[in-house]
């Protein structure tokens, strides 16, 4: 899963490095950017793309997954708090 994917990148860097399967979470418009990107890779059966805040999800519409990634901005997970948002992804 990759929490607040933005781009992509690390879904597609995840995707071409061998997973089954990617949930690239993002809330913000740049889903649409990571959409066009995840289409030009040829990713979109591995890559599925979640429009929700992490604290929106339920843990009935995503599989349990084995890793989380992020690139989170900041520092030390609190500028954004993302922690919380790592917590909550790790718990569903």
């Amino acid at each position: 899963m990759d929490v607040g994917t933005g781009s992509g990148i690390l879904a597609i860097f995840s995707a071409a490095a061998g997973s089954k399967k990617v949930y690239a979470v993002e809330a913000s418009d740049a889903i649409k950017y990571a959409d066009t990107l995840i289409r030009s890779h040829n990713l979109e059966k591995k890559i599925f793309l979640i429009r929700k805040k992490i604290e929106e999800i339920s843990k009935f519409e995503v599989d349990q997954v084995d890793l989380i990634i992020s690139e989170p901005l900041g520092v030390m997970l609190v500028n954004e708090r993302m922690l919380e948002s790592f917590l909550l992804a790790r718990d569903k």
